[in-house]
C-alpha cells in the first residue's frame, strides 16, 4: 500500500492534505519525498511518519513471507 493511502487510513491526514502534498511534490518540490513535504507544511509529525514507515515495512515483510508459501 502506498504511504499516502496508509496515512489517510490511519487518520493522520485527510485526502485533501494528501492532494496538497502531492501537488507540491509534483510542481515545486520534485526532489523531496512526500513524507518530508507533509512534515514541512505541518500536516504530519515526524513521530507519526516513523510509525507509518514501520507499518509499511511490516506489510512488506508479510508479503514476502506469503510469497514463499
Amino acid at each position: 500500500m502506498q504511504i499516502g493511502q496508509m496515512l489517510i487510513q490511519e487518520g493522520l491526514i485527510t485526502k485533501e492534505e494528501l492532494n496538497v502534498g502531492l501537488a507540491l511534490q509534483r510542481y515545486k518540490r520534485k526532489n523531496q519525498k512526500l513524507g518530508e513535504i507533509l512534515i514541512d507544511i505541518g500536516y504530519l509529525t515526524i513521530k507519526d511518519f516513523e510509525q507509518i514507515l514501520f507499518m509499511q515495512l511490516q506489510d512488506i515483510d508479510l508479503e514476502k513471507e506469503l510469497e514463499q508459501v
